[in-house]
This record gives structure tokens, C-alpha cells and sequence, in this order.
């Protein structure tokens, strides 16, 4: 058996986070493509610190460790440092657990943080919830998913580089038998995701599932499987994202087309605003028709204000997209 280096090691876990940091960040990219071209309000989630609090508690879910060292882990995954490759990751974690800096936490404390509460490694995440909903646009679309894909490669990488990390595993033994275990979801994540009317379902509905076909097919070699995906699926990722930056321009001047048909129509230049992107002075739009725009500006206010759950906007806003 092969020995790696403590180095190596670390540049391991540290290429293993920086992959899963920027899921995040193209998965909102590509629902971002989708909602401009259909004139629809961008999301504006902080969706890097979303990535990162989850690979803190991916990793510390597989650690069975609780030091000083870890903990430094969640301090360094959590600095925007980290995506930087002109920084030396070894000494920007040696900075942050010198002694008297008062800022090293256990990992107990960790998983108290209210992101870690509804947190599981067996149930699709906030970020994998989002990849799931790209998905949906895609297949509605005829569009190969791609999001659910990315998010389990690079989360399945973060989970192998922790487990077989001394850093993170003083019992190498129980800590695989878990990360086998995710490999297992991961692998039935990918498969969902694939399946026809994925933008049809609901969030219980993937997630039976989910759990049905882990249920059938649990496997240890799962993890290993999805990881070797990578090369291949990332190869392709360029181009289909060019693909459906094309398909979101011809939908864009559709779109803009149409308007422009409709606007000959409107003789007064205020009531065809009003018409079209809902902002009138009594809040109502001309024949009491609310434009997309204005039915999801509403319905983010109502989650803000907590008057709805977040299965029912989930479930509204699938609908009013689904209807554009």
C-alpha cells in the first residue's frame, strides 16, 4: 500500500473544497441563464457562503476528530482565501490557530450553527436542492441535467479526501463505511435526476426516491464510481454550457420578439409598462393579469416575511416558471 505525503494529503482536501466551493457558483450561474432570458428576476443568494458552510459540515460529518486542527478547517473553508491560488493554504491554516487568537471553535459548536441543524447527509441539501431545480429547467427544457451531476462529483471528492485523511480520521474504518454510505445517495441523486417530469416533482417525491433506490442498489464502490465521472462529465461541461448560453439567447429574442408584437398593440406607453413588468401606482396590473416578475417579486416578499414555508415557495415558484 502506497504512502502519501502529509502534503499531499492536505493539497488533497484543499482541492477537494475548492471543487466543491464553486458548485455553488455555477449552478446559480446556469438558473441565472434560464431566468434572464424568460425576464425573470435573478437569484441573489449568497451562494458561495452556502457552498461553504456545507463542505464544513460535509467534512466535519466524516471527521471523527475534534481538535484544534479541525476545527482551524472550518475557519479556513469559510475564508474567501481559500479559492485564491497565489495563497500558501499550509500557513493561512497555521495563522489561525496560533496561540491567543482567540478563534478556534470546536466542531461540536459547529454542528450547533443553525445552517447545521436541518443538515443530513442522506437528504438532498439547500445546494442540492438547488441542483435538483436546474435539472428541472433543463429537462423541461430537453436539456441534459447537469447540476445534480457536478454537486455529487465534487461532493463525493470532498468526501474522499476527508476519509482518507489522517488529518480528519483517527478510525479510517468507520469513517469509510459513512462515506460509502454518501457515495450511495450521491450515486441515487445522479440517477433521479435523470429520471423523466424530474421538474414535476416534488421535493418528498425525490426524495422517496432517493431513498428507495439507495434502498435497492446500496453499493461500497458507489462513491468510487461517481468520482471517477469526473473527467468525463467535466470535459463536456464547457460545451454544454455553451449550448444553453445559445439556447437562453434564442429564448431571450423570442421573448423580446413577442413584446415587441404586443407593444403595437398599447397605444399608451404607461399602461403597456404596467402591462408587462407590473409596476402600476395601485400595485394592479392592466386587466388584473400579473406578469411573472411581479407574481415571484411578490411571492419572495411573502418568504421573507415568513408567511409561507419554503416547500410552498419552492412549489409556487416551480409553478410560476413552469407556466412562462
Amino acid at each position: 500500500m502506497s504512502t502519501v505525503s502529509a502534503d499531499q494529503e492536505f493539497d488533497e482536501l484543499i482541492s477537494g473544497v475548492q471543487g466543491f466551493v464553486t458548485v455553488g457558483k455555477l449552478v446559480q450561474g446556469f438558473i441565472n441563464m434560464f431566468e434572464s432570458a424568460a425576464g425573470l428576476p435573478l437569484m441573489d443568494e449568497d451562494v458561495e457562503l452556502v457552498s461553504r458552510a456545507e463542505a464544513v459540515l460535509i467534512v466535519f460529518s466524516l471527521s471523527d476528530f475534534d481538535d484544534d486542527v479541525t476545527s482551524s478547517f472550518a475557519h479556513l473553508i469559510t475564508d474567501k482565501e481559500i479559492l485564491s491560488t497565489d495563497i500558501n493554504q499550509r500557513e493561512n491554516l497555521y495563522s489561525k490557530t496560533q496561540p491567543g487568537i482567540n478563534s478556534v471553535f470546536s466542531k461540536e459548536k459547529v454542528m450547533t450553527w443553525e445552517v447545521a441543524q436541518d443538515f443530513s447527509m442522506q437528504k438532498p441539501t439547500s445546494l442540492l436542492k438547488m441542483a435538483f431545480a436546474l435539472d428541472g429547467l433543463c429537462e423541461s427544457r430537453g436539456i441534459a441535467p447537469v447540476g445534480v451531476k457536478l454537486y455529487a462529483i465534487k461532493a463525493a471528492h470532498l468526501a474522499g479526501a476527508v476519509v482518507t485523511s489522517s488529518v480528519f480520521s483517527s478510525q479510517p474504518g468507520e469513517n469509510f463505511v459513512t462515506a460509502f454510505s454518501y457515495g450511495s445517495f450521491l450515486k441515487a441523486c445522479i440517477d433521479i435526476s435523470e429520471t423523466p417530469d424530474l421538474n414535476l416533482k416534488s421535493e418528498d417525491q425525490i426524495l422517496n426516491e432517493i431513498q428507495n433506490s439507495v434502498k435497492k442498489s446500496m453499493n461500497a464502490k458507489d462513491l468510487v464510481d461517481v468520482m471517477n465521472l469526473n473527467d468525463g462529465f467535466l470535459a463536456s461541461l464547457k460545451e454544454w454550457s455553451e449550448d444553453l448560453q445559445e439556447f437562453c439567447l434564442e429564448v431571450a429574442r423570442l421573448r423580446i420578439g413577442n413584446d415587441d408584437d404586443k407593444d403595437q398593440e398599447h397605444s399608451d406607453p404607461e399602461e403597456e409598462e404596467d402591462f408587462y413588468f407590473g409596476e402600476s401606482n395601485d400595485a394592479e396590473i392592466k386587466g388584473g393579469i400579473k406578469s411573472a416578475s411581479a407574481r415571484l417579486k411578490e411571492l419572495n416578499e411573502l418568504r421573507n416575511e415568513g408567511e409561507i414555508t419554503l416547500e410552498e415557495y419552492d412549489a409556487k415558484r416551480n409553478q410560476i416558471i413552469n407556466e412562462i
